[in-house]
């Protein structure tokens, strides 16, 4: 065979790059996410067929309780009011909330022991009904056994937006079920009628006791009234304290001239006192001046000095200035003047300190005055304030008496009222009363409640089976199920070959025998995918390892080696499955010499590789049955194999024997620079995926993906209209592309009879006429093409 070419590579870089660290192992639990309408929409027909069942099965059980268990209900009703205050309040509806809370309590009361009690000895209950029967033993009813059976047939509640509460019992036979209910009904009205009666004799001896309380109080303070005006010989209160009111003004003002005059007082002597004590010498008012200049003795010494001078000016005349009897009259006035002096100066001292002395008296009169006023004062304040307390006290006891008096009153009302509202029907609440009457229709079963029950409880049971079979389903139903673990990367999905419109006939080369069909479409969506994520990693050699036998890992790889080839990829297939292998049975070649040959001889790899009819696409099978030995995959042998095949190829696929019967799965991973996990829809579990993974990522093997293959359509899901999309969206595209060969024939045609027309005639087919032509002929292809159920604007490959 010709030596292939030097390939070309997907991405520069190293051909094993380290795997990367991953964390922990994927748990395998039942946390499990289920999506209802989809399982609803798979599991319609049983949800169908669960319901009519039930119908069915609600009409059956119907006519069984109907002829074994019959229930008959007897209605007895009570109509209550709110409370009757008075002999003559008229009965309405009343506070709501508080009516509501009393009937609530009446319903209680009405089923409790007293009443039933009570109604058990009712003829009615023991001598026309067959309900007693049953407890009566010779002749004596067993009350506590026909007590606790009474209970169980016995309801009463309150009828919703209404002040009626419901009686209700229920028994097999109809008139058993009216006279036990009629029966309770009178037993229940009779205790509250004696109830009611009860409660007014009590209330009216408990308010007549407090009339006579009252009327001693009011005779009590009346008399300590009479005591108190008696004690203060006070005739009246207001006349008293005006006459201590008056007297107590005229007292104020005299105290307020008091203060006024010892203010004035005591500013004149601190006058007084600052002009005797002034650093200079004493400076004395004017008014003491006078008064001692106004003195004898002052006056006849003025008198002698000026005598003296008139004798001076006569001297001095007749004498001259320096006579000795001018000289001694001089003298004599220096001695007057002298004397003038002292005189004036000892009763000025004497005259200002007697007045001062005499303002400090009238000062302290004045002060001892004002005391005596102030507690003048004190005593007339306190006597009015006495006054004011005894007639506070007085009317106080006044308003107390009086108050009694209007209670007195107010409680021989009530006693009155209260008597006359006891002779009411009303005084118990209950306004109307409405016996029970034979029920006519029976209570249960009922059909509109029986058969739609059942059926629900039917497709209920059915639903909780469907649900909890998803629940503990742990296979890999569709590749929703891998978002359940955790290391689960979604690589592609290839439906079931059933599936697809195109039906191959080799699955495992749909992707060359039906390039248009629903398996091709998936096979170039994976090779999309596988190759965007190799490339990320600098992978060409990829190891896809099937889950179980029977996964259809070998069909998915050649596959998706075919497609690899069409797109211009140099693709090399290695068959590594010495267990079984199938790769030379589905290209129709030898499968030696192959890689054992290669791995044992150290073959170079063109030696042992070989061509098939797809053009870029090479395979090297498993080899010579001998020389597949399992161990050698672990050897360096298949390193050298894999380095020959990386510098000659673009991608290299390896098939491997399933990873849970044979470990050489795992042997390989750690040597390709990727691995892909096939699995099978509905075949492989959760639980082997995930310790298929653990174990790749224990090796330090890099896992691009899991690739989920055989997945079937159902109901519910989009898988089979996608596919179905895909396939009318091709045969649109081939009945256009027909279309247009046929327009192109048709145009052809016309052409050339016009040019015929033209060679004849000498005349040419209008333009108008010729864009006629050749709509009606579009018109008429159309006409023949399949009718599209999709827009023209549809995505080119719709997703799976």
């Amino acid at each position: 065979m010709t030596p292939p070419t030097p390939p070309r590579p997907l991405t520069p870089g190293p051909a094993r790059p380290g795997a990367p660290a991953a964390p922990g192992p994927a748990s395998s639990g039942l946390n499990v996410a289920i999506d209802p309408i989809k399982v609803v929409r798979r599991r319609l027909w049983l949800f169908v067929l669960a319901a009519v069942a039930g119908v069915g099965l609600g009409v059956a059980t119907h006519v069984i309780l109907a002829r074994l268990a019959p229930r008959y209900t007897a209605v007895a009703t009570f109509e209550y009011t709110s409370t009757i205050r008075s002999a003559d309040d008229v009965s309405d509806t009343g506070n709501t909330d508080e009516i509501e809370r009393f009937m609530n309590t009446q319903a209680f009361v009405m089923t409790q022991d007293n009443v039933l009690q009570e109604a058990l000895q009712d003829p009615r209950i023991r001598q026309d009904t067959d309900w007693v029967k049953p407890f009566i033993v010779n002749g004596n009813l067993n009350l506590n056994k026909a007590l606790l059976e009474l209970k169980e047939i016995v309801t009463a509640r309150p009828r919703p937006d209404s002040a009626i509460v419901e009686l209700r019992v229920t028994t097999k036979n109809p008139r058993d079920a009216a006279n036990i209910a009629n029966a309770i009904q009178s037993a229940y009205y009779r205790q509250q009628r004696q109830k009611a009666q009860t409660f007014a004799t009590d209330a009216v001896e408990a308010m007549s006791k407090q009339l006579d309380t009252t009327q001693t109080e009011r005779r009590q303070l009346e008399a300590r009234m009479a005591r108190l005006m008696a004690d203060n010989n006070i005739e009246s209160w207001d006349e008293r304290l005006d006459s201590i009111t008056v007297r107590l003004q005229g007292l104020t003002d005299k105290r307020v001239n008091l203060q006024e005059n010892i203010a004035i007082m005591q500013e004149q002597l601190k006058q007084y006192e600052e002009q005797l004590n002034a650093p200079g010498g004493a400076t004395y008012p004017q008014a003491v001046h006078d008064e001692v200049d106004a003195d004898p003795v002052i006056v006849k010494l003025r008198q002698d000095i000026a005598d003296l001078e008139t004798s001076l000016k006569s001297a001095l005349r007749r004498y001259g200035d320096n006579h000795r009897i001018v000289k001694r009259i001089r003298h004599d006035i220096q001695a007057r003047n002298d004397q003038l002096n002292a005189e004036r100066s000892r009763l000025l001292d004497e005259r200002f300190l007697q007045q001062v002395e005499e303002t400090r008296a009238n000062l302290r009169s004045l002060q001892q005055a004002e005391q005596d006023m102030t507690a003048t004062i004190d005593k007339a304040q306190q006597r009015k304030q006495e006054i004011s307390q005894l007639r506070e006290e007085y009317f106080t006891m006044k308003a107390d008496a009086e108050r009694l008096a209007a209670q007195e009153e107010e409680l021989k009302s009530k006693i009155a009222d209260e008597r006359a509202r006891n002779e009411r029907d009303a005084s118990t609440r209950i306004i109307s009363v409405a016996t029970a009457p034979t029920p006519r229709e029976r209570s249960f079963p009922k059909i509109q409640i029986v058969v739609p029950l059942v059926t629900l409880l039917t497709v209920g049971v059915v639903a909780g089976a469907v649900f909890l079979r998803e629940i503990l389903e742990q296979r890999i139903r569709e590749p929703a199920d891998l978002k359940l673990l955790p290391k689960a990367k979604l690589l592609g999905v290839v439906p079931d070959v059933a599936e697809d419109p195109e039906a191959p006939k080799r699955f495992a080369l749909a992707a060359l025998d039906a390039p248009a069909g629903a398996v091709a479409e998936s096979i170039r969506q994976l090779r999309a995918a596988i190759v965007k994520r190799c490339e990320q990693q600098n992978a060409r050699t990829i190891l896809f390892i099937p889950g179980m036998p029977g996964s259809g890992a070998t069909s998915v790889l050649t596959n998706l080696a075919v497609s690899l080839a069409l797109a211009e990829r140099r693709t090399l297939i290695i068959d590594a499955n010495f267990r079984k292998p199938a790769v030379h049975t589905i290209f129709e070649i030898s499968p030696s010499p192959g890689l054992g040959e290669a791995m044992l001889n150290e073959l170079p790899l063109e030696d042992v590789v070989r061509s098939t009819s797809v053009a870029n696409l090479d395979v090297l099978p498993a080899g010579a049955a001998s020389l597949r030995v399992s161990e050698r995959l672990t050897t360096s042998a298949v390193d050298r194999v894999l380095n020959q095949a990386r510098e000659l190829y673009d991608v290299v696929l390896l098939d491997v024997a399933p990873a849970m019967i044979s470990s050489d799965a795992f042997a390989l991973a750690s040597r390709c620079d990727a691995a892909a996990l096939v699995v099978r829809a509905m075949g492989e579990k959760r639980g082997l995926i995930a310790r298929v993974l653990h174990q790749l990522e224990d090796m330090r093997a890099t896992c691009v993906g899991v690739v989920v293959n055989r997945v079937a359509a159902a109901a519910g899901g989009y898988l089979r209209q996608n596919i179905q999309a895909l396939h009318t969206y091709h045969e649109e595209g081939q009945a256009a592309l027909a279309s247009e060969a046929d327009d192109a024939s048709s145009l052809a045609s016309v052409n050339g009879e016009a040019a015929a027309r033209v060679s004849a005639n000498g005349e040419s087919i209008p333009p108008k006429g010729r864009a006629k032509r050749r709509l009606r002929l579009r018109r008429k292809a159309k006409r023949r093409s399949t009718p599209s159920s999709e827009a023209d604007s549809e995505s080119d490959t719709p997703p799976t």
